[in-house]
C-alpha cells in the first residue's frame, strides 16, 4: 500500500511539473486509533508557490519593506499597475477589486485541480468511494502546525517540483560531493564507474530532510 500511494503523489508531481508549479506533494495514512475519530485513512497533500503572491512579497520587499511585512501583506498591498507599466486599476471597471487580487485568489484552484484529478483517476473501485476536499487552504506554516492530518499520521515519500526540485538537486549534489566520513563501507553501492551513497538516495524523498530544507527557503 505504501508504494501504491508512493507512485500517486510521483504521479501528482508530474501533473505539477507539467503545470510549472514549485512545490511538494505527498500521500499520507493516519494512525489506525485516529482513524476511529472520524479520520479518512488515507490523504493526499499538495502545496505550490502562489506566483503572484510571490511576486507581491518581492515588490514590497525590494521598495523597503522587511520580508516578513512584505510576506504577510495583503494582495490590496500592490496592482496590476505595479508590475505592468501603463496598466492601473482605473482602466477597469469601477468597484471591481484590482485583477491581480483576483489572479492570486484563484491561482489556488490549480492545486485544487491536480488534486481532484488525481483523486478521481487512480481511485477506481467497485464499492462507493469516499474523498472530502472541504478542508480549504493552508499555509505550509498552518498546517504543519494546526493540522492533525500533518501530526497524527505516516507521511510518506515528499515529491518536490519546479525550482524546489532544481535547488534541491544541487543541495544533494553538494551533500554527495562533500562526502561524509561516517558512513559506513556496506552503505556503498557502486553504480557504473563511481560511488552512489546510500543515504543521498533516501534524502531525495524523506521528509526530515526536505521539510528542513523548505524551512530554509522560506527563512
Amino acid at each position: 500500500m505504501i508504494h501504491r500511494l508512493n507512485k500517486v503523489s510521483h504521479y501528482a508531481a508530474q501533473l505539477m511539473e507539467a503545470n510549472g508549479i514549485n512545490g511538494f506533494v505527498f500521500c499520507l495514512q493516519s494512525y489506525p486509533k485516529v482513524r476511529e475519530s472520524g479520520f479518512f485513512e488515507n490523504g493526499f497533500t499538495i502545496c505550490g508557490v502562489n506566483p503572484f503572491k510571490s511576486a507581491k512579497t518581492r515588490y514590497l520587499y525590494e521598495n523597503e519593506a522587511s520580508l516578513d511585512e512584505a510576506a504577510k501583506a495583503d494582495m490590496e498591498a500592490v496592482g496590476i499597475g505595479d508590475f505592468f507599466q501603463g496598466l492601473a486599476k482605473d482602466d477597469f471597471d469601477s468597484g471591481v477589486e484590482d485583477p491581480l487580487y483576483w489572479l492570486a485568489f484563484n491561482w489556488s484552484s490549480c492545486l485544487d485541480e491536480i488534486a481532484l484529478d488525481v483523486v478521481q483517476r487512480l481511485n477506481r473501485t467497485v464499492g462507493p468511494a469516499t474523498y472530502d476536499h472541504g478542508y480549504g487552504c493552508y499555509d505550509w506554516q498552518n498546517y504543519r502546525f494546526n493540522s492533525h492530518e500533518d501530526e497524527l499520521c505516516w507521511n510518506y515519500d515528499i515529491s518536490l517540483t519546479g525550482i524546489f526540485r532544481e535547488i534541491y538537486d544541487l543541495y544533494l549534489e553538494r551533500v554527495y560531493r562533500a562526502g561524509d566520513t561516517n558512513i559506513e563501507e556496506e552503505r556503498i553501492v557502486m553504480i557504473d564507474d563511481g560511488k552512489l551513497e546510500w543515504h543521498i538516495i533516501d534524502m531525495m524523498y524523506s521528509h526530515d530532510h526536505i521539510r528542513e530544507f523548505v524551512d530554509g527557503l522560506i527563512k
